[in-house]
C-alpha cells in the first residue's frame, strides 16, 4: 500500500519553520528534514473519481509522518525518559526545557500544519469535484471522507494545543503565498473550544460523526482478514474519543474559572458517549479488552502483533516498511544496530513502578512494566523501551503502529469525567476493583438485580449488565477494573460523602494522574493529561512535582522552569510574508 500524492500548493513560511506539505513516503532519515516539490493545487485537484481517494490519502500520509512526533516532544519533557549518551544536542535541549528551541527539528511544529493544509484543501476541493463531475458523485462515499477529514483536522489541532499551547487557526484552503498574519493564533483554551464547535457543527452540513469503512467502499468482495483494507478503518480518530478529551479540557478550563455548573454538561456528554460506546463494543465478546476483562490476554502486550490487537484497537495509524512507511520509534529507542538508542526510561521514572506507596501493590509485581521495558543486557540494570518491539520484529522494521486512542484510555476519560461530577463511588469502582467485583460485593447476581440496583441506588444508570460477566449466561466477559485486572491494590479514592466536594475532586484526579504514568507509559498521552489536570486546579506543581525529581540535581531548576509556564513546547509563531 504506497500513499501519495502528485498535486501542488504554494509554501508558506513561518519564522525558522516552513510550512511544507510532506508528501510521498516518510522514513527515519529524513522524517526531520522532509524534502518536497510536491503540493496541492487548489485549481485542479481531483479530476477523476480516483482522485476522492489518492487525495485523502494524502492527509494520511502526512499523518503518518507526524504519528510519533508527540511521543518524543514529550515524553522526553515528561516524567519518565531521559536521554542517553548517544542522544543528540536537540534532544538534549528539548529535555532540558531550553527556552530557545529556534530551529529544532523537534520542536518544529510545521507537520501538524501540514495535515490542517491538506485537510483544509481537500475540504475545499472534494465539493468543487462533485460540482465538475456529478456523475461520479457519491454522496455517501463523499460524506463520510468529508467527516472523517473534519476529524483529522480536529486531531491536529487538539495535538498543537496540547504541546505548544497555542495553534494558527485558520480554514481556507492555502494556494498561495499571502499574508499569514491575518490568520488567528489561539492560546490552548481558544483551540479547544474551536475545536468542539467544528465536531459539533461539521461542515458545510456534514456531520463530523460519520463512521466510514474504507473496507466496505473498495474492497468488499474481498475476506476481511485477506484484504489490505482491514485496519484502514482505525487510522482515522474517532469521532467520541476526540470529543471526550475536548470535553474534558473544556470542563478543566470551566472548573479553573469557577464556572463549576457550566462544566457538567461537558462531563456528562464524556459518561453518556463513552458508556454507551463500550455497551456496544461488548456485544461482541471477542472484544473484551474493552471491559478491561482479566480473560483477555495476553495483558498489555498490544505492539505484540503484525496488525493492532482487536483487543485495544480504537483509532490506530500503521506503517509498513517494505512500502517505505516508516516512523522513527525503533531508531529512538531500540538499541540494535541500525537504531540510535537516543532516549531510555530513568532511573527515578522506573523505580516508581516498583514503589508500593505510589503503585499500591507493585512488590507482587506489575506485568506492564516487563511489556514496556527491557534489560539492555542481562542482569546490566540498565533498561530501554520495548513498548513499541512487535514479537520477531527486525530492528530495521521502523514501522510499528502507533495507537492514537485505545480503550482503556476510554476508562480514564470515563473516571476523569465521573469524579469531576462528583461520582466518586462509580470513579473509584472503575479504577479499582472493577464493576463486576462490586456488583458481588452489593448482591447483584441477575440482570433484573441489576437493573433495580441501578433505580434504587442511582448508580451506573449508563451502565449496561454487560459490564458484570455472567449475570445473562451469555457474556462471560467482566469490568475488572484498571488496577484489580492487573492484581494490583487499590489505588486510593476519596469516596466520603461528607468530604468536600472540591477536595476530593482534587485528590482523585491526582490518583488518576498517578495511574496514567503507569498505563500510558511512552505513549505521549500522559503529560498533555497532567497539563489538563493542573489546569483544572490552576496548580502546575502537579506537572512540576512529577516531572522535576528525575533531574536529580537540576530537580530544582526544572521545577521552577515548570511552575513558570514551560509545560509548553516554545515555538515563535510570529508569522511573516515572503
Amino acid at each position: 500500500m504506497k500513499i501519495m500524492m502528485t498535486k501542488i500548493c504554494k509554501k508558506i513560511a513561518f519564522p525558522l519553520m516552513t510550512l511544507c506539505l510532506a508528501m510521498g513516503t516518510v522514513s527515519c532519515d529524513d522524517f526531520f528534514e522532509p524534502e518536497t516539490d510536491d503540493v496541492l493545487d487548489g485549481d485542479d485537484y481531483m479530476a477523476e473519481q480516483t482522485e476522492m481517494y489518492t487525495g485523502f490519502l494524502g492527509i494520511m500520509t502526512r499523518m503518518q509522518a507526524v504519528g510519533d512526533k508527540a511521543i518524543y516532544l514529550t515524553e522526553t519533557r515528561g516524567e519518565l525518559l531521559e536521554p542517553t549518551t548517544y542522544s543528540t544536542s536537540d534532544l538534549i535541549f528539548l529535555y532540558n526545557y531550553d527556552e530557545d528551541l529556534s530551529g529544532n527539528p523537534y520542536a518544529d511544529p510545521a507537520g501538524y500544519y501540514d495535515v490542517i493544509i491538506a485537510c483544509n484543501d481537500y475540504l475545499a476541493n472534494i465539493e468543487e469535484f462533485g460540482e465538475m463531475y456529478p456523475e461520479l458523485w457519491d454522496e455517501e462515499v463523499s460524506d463520510g471522507l468529508i467527516s472523517s477529514t473534519i476529524r483529522l483536522k480536529v486531531w491536529a489541532y487538539l495535538t498543537l494545543a496540547e504541546v505548544y499551547g497555542q495553534a494558527l487557526w485558520f480554514d481556507d484552503p492555502i494556494t498561495e503565498i499571502q499574508d499569514l498574519t491575518k490568520f488567528e493564533l489561539l492560546d490552548n483554551e481558544a483551540v479547544v473550544g474551536k475545536c468542539l464547535t467544528l465536531l459539533e457543527e461539521g461542515y458545510n452540513g456534514v456531520p463530523a460523526d460519520i463512521v466510514f469503512s474504507w473496507y466496505t467502499w473498495l474492497d468488499p468482495d474481498t475476506p476481511l482478514g485477506e484484504s489490505v483494507y482491514r485496519y484502514w478503518d482505525y487510522m482515522i480518530p474517532t469521532y467520541e474519543g476526540l470529543y471526550a478529551k475536548l470535553a474534558l479540557w473544556k470542563g478543566a478550563f470551566l472548573q479553573r474559572d469557577g464556572r463549576d455548573d457550566e462544566a457538567v454538561p461537558y462531563y456528562e456528554n464524556v459518561v453518556d458517549m463513552l458508556a454507551e460506546t463500550i455497551n456496544q463494543h461488548m456485544l461482541t465478546v471477542s472484544n473484551q479488552e474493552w471491559n478491561r476483562s482479566q480473560l483477555s490476554a495476553p495483558r498489555n502486550k498490544y505492539w505484540a502483533s503484525e496488525e493492532p490487537t482487536k483487543f485495544q484497537a480504537v483509532s490506530v495509524l500503521k506503517y509498513d516498511y517494505t512500502d517505505n512507511q516508516t516512523n522513527s520509534l525503533m531508531k529512538h529507542f531500540n538499541t540494535q544496530y541500525p537504531n540510535d538508542y537516543l532516549l531510555c526510561p530513568s532511573d527515578f521514572g522506573l523505580a516508581r513502578w516498583s514503589d508500593p506507596v505510589f503503585n499500591p501493590g507493585a512488590s507482587t509485581g506489575d506485568s506492564r512494566f516487563g511489556v514496556n521495558f527491557k534489560e539492555t543486557a542481562a542482569g546490566s540494570g540498565q533498561y530501554y523501551v520495548s513498548t513499541y518491539v512487535r514479537t520477531n520484529q527486525q530492528p530495521y522494521q521502523d514501522d510499528t503502529y502507533i495507537y492514537l486512542f485505545r480503550a482503556d484510555e476510554y476508562h480514564f476519560f470515563l473516571i476523569e469525567a465521573l469524579n469531576n461530577l462528583g461520582r466518586f463511588v462509580e470513579a473509584d469502582v472503575l479504577m479499582n476493583k472493577g464493576l463486576s467485583g462490586y456488583a458481588g460485593s452489593v448482591g447483584v447476581k441477575s440482570v433484573e438485580a441489576w437493573t433495580e440496583y441501578q433505580q434504587t441506588s442511582g448508580l451506573f444508570p449508563e451502565f449496561s449488565s454487560l459490564w458484570i460477566g455472567g449475570l445473562d449466561g451469555s457474556h462471560k466477559y467482566s469490568n475488572d477494573g484498571i488496577r484489580n485486572v492487573l492484581g494490583l491494590k487499590d489505588r486510593a479514592f476519596v469516596t466520603d460523602e461528607e468530604a468536600d466536594p472540591a477536595e476530593a475532586k482534587k485528590a482523585n484526579d491526582l490518583a488518576i494522574a498517578d495511574e496514567h504514568m503507569l498505563e500510558f507509559a511512552v505513549e505521549g498521552k500522559t503529560y498533555p493529561a497532567l497539563i489538563r489536570i493542573a489546569t483544572r486546579w490552576n496548580d502546575f506543581s502537579i506537572v512540576a512535582d512529577r516531572v522535576a525529581p528525575k533531574y536529580g540535581v537540576r530537580a530544582a531548576e526544572i521545577h521552577a522552569k515548570i511552575m513558570a509556564g514551560g509545560y509548553w513546547v516554545p515555538w515563535d509563531l510570529q508569522v511573516k510574508s515572503e
